[in-house]
């Protein structure tokens, strides 16, 4: 199940303004976790870069046993049977692949939430 339409998705993320809001997100969300998470000093561009910059910090997560990997799925509100229903379903998608689109759209998520509930 997808939280936010791939189309409705890439909208938000044709404006550098979420991009970069969300990368900061998760910064948040992964200090808050006690993981660690290198981000650019600058802006970012595009969201293949914004993947990029998730997967880089997923990846020692994804290699260390995974109580702080839950701890920051917990951090960040993806749910576990989430990933292990849609890994059910198409047993061939990369882990790392549907946690970083997972934690993305669910960082936007609640942008989108604060700024509709914050006016």
């Amino acid at each position: 199940m997808e939280l936010i339409p791939k189309p409705e998705l890439q909208r938000y993320f044709d404006k550098k303004t979420y991009l970069n809001k969300v990368l900061q997100q998760i910064k948040r969300d992964f200090d808050m976790a006690a993981c660690t998470f290198e981000s650019p000093d600058g802006e970012i561009e595009e969201l293949e870069e914004l993947q990029r910059i998730v997967d880089n910090a997923l990846e020692p997560l994804l290699k260390e046993n995974g109580s702080r990997l839950k701890n920051l799925l917990y951090r960040i509100d993806v749910s576990e049977k989430t990933i292990y229903n849609e890994m059910a379903v198409n047993p061939d998608l990369q882990l790392a692949n549907l946690l970083n689109s997972k934690i993305i759209e669910r960082e936007l998520l609640k942008i989108l939430i604060r700024e509709k509930y914050s006016q």
